[in-house]
């Protein structure tokens, strides 16, 4: 896949012990075009989960949307996923059950 950078945002954390670099987590927020609702992913190395590295990727993520014409954010969590529902929440995230499924829908609204 190939990001189209006037549409979406891509952010990458990463891990620095020269001559190499390991990412350490991403976050995505793609959308069709013409549109203004994005939807968002955040994946993150296991082993660095937990200290915010996805949180910091996702809140640097929301500014550069809101610059690009995104009005609306959304994304989906399992339940078991309660580290991202906690961080879609404090970042001002609508976070509700899915009717239809056993998956979270957070969403947000600029």
């Amino acid at each position: 896949m190939k990001i189209n950078y006037d549409l979406n945002v891509g952010m990458v954390a990463l891990e620095k012990h020269p001559p190499e670099e390991r990412v350490l987590g991403l976050c995505c927020i793609l959308r069709k075009s013409g549109s203004v609702r994005g939807e968002f992913a955040v994946v993150v190395r296991d082993e660095w989960q937990g200290i915010g590295v996805g949180a910091e990727l996702l809140r640097a993520s929301l500014p550069v949307a809101r610059e690009l014409g995104m009005k609306e954010l959304w994304g989906i969590a399992s339940p078991e996923n309660t580290t991202m529902l906690v961080v879609a929440s404090k970042l001002g995230f609508t976070v509700q059950k899915d009717p239809d499924s056993d998956l979270f829908e957070m969403g947000m609204h600029f």
